[in-house]
């Protein structure tokens, strides 16, 4: 039963960090896509752990959708201003980049601070 749950936690990380170094690295937003692959990592770390990590979530209020047309108001014809968006939702990159790395940071530190590092959840970048 440990080593299936070392096993999620080690699949659950492994998403986590291929997820943040794949975001696409233009544009303002991330596409709610990335958000949803995101938020199933966390239903499976918690399914795992048994810790709520809800404040790692991205809320539903943090996605928006992106302008698609804009047409300014035409005191000449009377027409008024017109704002149209698109179907697709996006969060803003440094946004969910903050979660990522909070849920990231805090698994490295519950490993660390358990004097297991046998979890390899350490940053790419060390």
């Amino acid at each position: 039963m440990e080593q299936d749950k070392r096993d999620i936690l080690i699949r659950a990380y492994s998403r986590l960090t291929a997820l943040k170094s794949n975001l696409p690295k233009n544009g303002w937003g991330i596409d709610e896509k990335f958000i949803r692959e995101y938020h199933a990592v966390l239903d499976k770390l918690e399914e795992a752990t048994g810790l709520r990590l809800e404040e790692f979530r991205i809320p539903d209020s943090e996605l928006q959708r992106a302008v698609a047309s804009y047409a300014p108001a035409d005191p000449y014809s009377g027409g008024e201003e017109e704002t149209t968006y698109t179907d697709e939702r996006y969060c803003s990159r440094d946004y969910t980049l903050s979660k990522l790395d909070a849920i990231l940071m805090y698994f490295r530190l519950i490993s660390s601070a358990n004097g297991k590092t046998a979890m390899g959840f350490q940053s790419p970048e060390e």
